[in-house]
């Protein structure tokens, strides 16, 4: 096997390649499947190990809840102060999605 030529400097960079191999691993995985993902990454040339991909997986996952949701929302209208015409706007692409109500009541 060559040795690793590829540092990697963002997570961006490996994300595809990390996906590609353990898109037919099944969860959770096993140390055998862990050791597997490293070679394949270290036989595209990656110079990383299973801590560097852990975190790198780890950090860049996030599930986001309706508490959380609700309060990113209510932080960017509080931000951004909606003009009238774009809780309008707003409250028409809520239609798109089923919801019904008028740029009024969102204000």
């Amino acid at each position: 096997m060559p040795p690793p030529t590829k540092y990697i400097n963002r997570w961006e960079d490996i994300k595809d390649d990390v996906f590609e191999i353990i898109y037919n691993m099944k969860a959770p995985l096993s140390a055998e499947d862990k050791d597997q993902l490293v070679k394949a990454m270290r036989e595209r040339g990656y110079n990383i190990g299973w801590n560097g991909l852990r975190d790198n997986m780890a950090r860049k996952v996030t599930i986001w809840d309706a508490e959380q949701n609700l309060a990113a929302l209510q932080a960017m209208y509080e931000w951004m102060n909606p003009s009238k015409q774009d809780m309008i706007e707003i409250a028409l692409a809520c239609r798109t999605k089923g919801h019904h109500f008028s740029g009024s009541a969102l204000a």
